[in-house]
């Protein structure tokens, strides 16, 4: 059973996050989605965090699931850049 601080782009913080929404370990990730983690977190929490928080989600799943070792704020690029796509359609 591996720490969820193993996984590029989690501390203690963001690990404890994850904790209170009940990943444990970094397999609990697989399978899972970005957004959904970061409704549920916010939800749980009763507020909206930063949105950066959903692009550090996907960046652990990723790592988890195929290897991506990316910062999360590559992942932030991408939500921008398909946030920009869908408003010039």
């Amino acid at each position: 059973m591996a720490d969820l601080t193993t996984i590029r782009n989690i501390g203690p913080r963001i690990a404890a996050d994850l904790h209170r929404i009940g990943i444990h370990e970094p397999d609990d990730l697989r399978g899972l989605d970005g957004d959904e983690l970061y409704e549920r977190l916010c939800a749980h929490d009763g507020m909206h965090h930063d949105i950066c928080l959903r692009d550090t989600f996907v960046a652990a799943i990723a790592y988890v699931t195929t290897g991506d070792d990316r910062p999360w704020w590559m992942h932030s690029r991408e939500r921008l850049a398909a946030a920009g796509r869908e408003r010039s359609t």
